[in-house]
């Protein structure tokens, strides 16, 4: 949070890529590059809830590494907007790849959430904030 009234930032960077969100309203943001390389299943396993698991074995190989990545990229900014960590929440979160929808399991929240990719990037918007938020990737580099 920034001063009294002054709003909120969140910042994420990975590799040579920063994302920056500001908004008026508490916001959470991810970034991961959208060709990462993911073991999808290991992954799957170990840290997404059951239901979200049985959902993502019906996509191929590729479907399902796209999905996890956008799973995680939502999950990460979502704990972001929590202030929490990714070792005590990041199994609390389900995203349902039918509807889009981000659901904290245990306490039933869902909040607004936003993602997509831009210039080979995947990020994601979590929380309140996703309503008035300005959002920019910065790439360096070359």
């Amino acid at each position: 949070m920034l001063l009294e009234g002054a709003g909120w930032v969140s910042l994420s960077h990975s590799g040579e890529g920063l994302l920056l969100g500001f908004s008026r309203a508490p916001i959470g943001v991810d970034l991961e590059p959208a060709d990462r390389p993911v073991a999808a299943a290991a992954l799957m396993r170990r840290c997404f809830p059951l239901q979200e698991v049985d959902q993502l074995q019906a996509f191929d190989a590729e479907q399902r590494r796209t999905a996890v990545l956008t799973s995680w990229v939502l999950k990460e900014a979502a704990i972001k907007w929590r202030r929490r960590t990714l070792a005590r929440e990041l199994s609390c979160w389900r995203l349902d790849h039918a509807s889009g929808r981000l659901r904290h399991q245990a306490e039933g929240l869902e909040p607004e959430c936003s993602t997509g990719t831009a210039a080979g990037w995947r990020w994601a918007g979590v929380g309140p904030g996703m309503r008035n938020a300005g959002l920019d990737v910065v790439i360096s580099g070359g």
